[in-house]
Parts: structure tokens; sequence; C-alpha cells
């Protein structure tokens, strides 16, 4: 596990276009009220950043571009966190980011799609003897498990910078990016 004692992060959203495209069986696989719920989550994670006293840097486009677009220059002693992901569609994208990172900074993903960290749960590593029906789930975890951020220490102190004042400006001073995308 990567420990770091002191993390200038930039956060950064993608909007992914291939989550607006058509699925291969000519379906849309965004409405327009899941992208508005989408485009309300983002502002609503803009104004809790600012709050903070950062910003977000919002983009449209693959983020593998993004991410090497914004990566020009940095020395291999830069960090992409990025959402551990587990659908075919992201965990494409996961290693389309991973490409696009190789040589000019590491990538390193973090577990968020749940309450518990994968290694808390009380199965079998690997899950193999997971529950696959909520209730069973629920019961295990519930008698065995609390909820804990102590996963989050292990980063030490964070410090969020915001985008620069021109948001098209693919340099930034941060040496980390954090960086959620949507496909």
């Amino acid at each position: 596990m990567l420990l770091l004692l002191l993390l200038q992060v930039l956060p950064v959203y993608c909007y992914d276009p291939r989550f607006f495209a058509a699925s291969p069986w000519g379906l849309s696989k965004n409405g327009p009220h899941r992208a508005a719920f989408l485009q309300a989550c983002v502002s609503d994670l803009r104004s809790s950043l600012q709050q903070l006293g950062s910003g977000l840097l919002v983009s449209v486009g693959t983020p593998e571009s993004l991410i090497a677009s914004a990566l020009e220059g940095c020395a291999d002693s830069c960090l992409v966190l990025t959402q551990q992901e587990v659908t075919s569609e992201e965990l494409a994208v996961d290693a389309a980011v991973r490409t696009a990172v190789k040589g000019r900074a590491q990538l390193q993903t973090l577990w968020g799609s749940t309450l518990y960290q994968i290694e808390d749960l009380p199965f079998a590593q690997g899950l193999v003897d997971m529950p696959n029906v909520f209730t069973p789930f629920k019961d295990k975890v519930e008698e065995t498990c609390q909820v804990s951020n102590a996963h989050l220490s292990r980063w030490g102190k964070i410090s969020l910078v915001g985008p620069s004042k021109n948001a098209t400006e693919s340099k930034f001073d941060a040496r980390t990016l954090w960086v959620d995308f949507c496909c």
C-alpha cells in the first residue's frame, strides 16, 4: 500500500462521450433524466469541494486523453488516483488510463463502490462465498462489520487544489490527479 505524507490533489471529473453513446444494440446508455441527475451530482461535488477551498476540473473527453494531456511534463513522481471499477466497460477505460499514464505517473485505484472495504467483508478472499441474495449478505455483514473510514488515514494530509482559472488549460501544479469518470 502506498503511504503519502503530504498530497496535493487536483480533483477532476471527465464526462466520457462513450457514456452518452448508443449501446451496441442501438439503445441510449444515458437518457435525459439520468443525464440531468449526473449533471446535478457533478455540480454538487464542485460545490462541496469549493467549501473545502478546492475546485473541480470538469472536462468532456475520454479520461485517457485528458490525463495524458494533463501529465505532459510531469515526472514519474506524479500519481493518478481513481476509483476501482468492476464492470467490463469501466475496466476497459481503466486499462486505457493505465496505458496513458505509463512512464508518466503511477496509477493507484481505490475501492469506493461500497460502504465497506473489500478486506473488511466477512467472506473468503475473492468473495467466493458471498451470498448472491441481499438479505443473507446484509445479515452477515451487519453482525460482523462496522463502516470505517480508517483506510483514509493511510493517505496522510491531503491538500486539495483547484483547477487553473483557465479551465481548458491542461497544466497544473498538483502532483496528483483524482479522476472520476463515467462510461
